[in-house]
């Protein structure tokens, strides 16, 4: 599978071309008719979670690090605690 999207504009412009001609092939217009609309809703679905923000959690504290701060994370104590968890134990 590659990266590739599949174009969807030209599938449905065909699809209405099929719909003027005569299609030889019922069964597959009718396949057509499921696919397309479950394709665009599959697209939608991986756009929302490509655009979703990345976030993590702490296990010790459960402090939350938004994706802008998960360098944080990556300086963790010897026990895997979080800046946070650190910090409130020096004090």
């Amino acid at each position: 599978m590659n990266n590739e999207r599949i174009d969807i504009e030209s599938i449905e412009a065909r699809m209405r071309l099929w719909a003027i001609g005569d299609v030889s092939d019922e069964d597959l217009a009718l396949e057509l008719d499921y696919i397309v609309p479950e394709l665009k809703r599959c697209y939608e679905e991986i756009d929302k979670l490509r655009n979703r923000p990345v976030s993590i959690s702490c296990e010790h504290c459960s402090h939350v690090y938004e994706e802008e701060y998960l360098h944080e994370m990556l300086e963790m104590g010897p026990n895997g605690e979080c800046v946070m968890c650190l910090e409130e134990a020096s004090e």
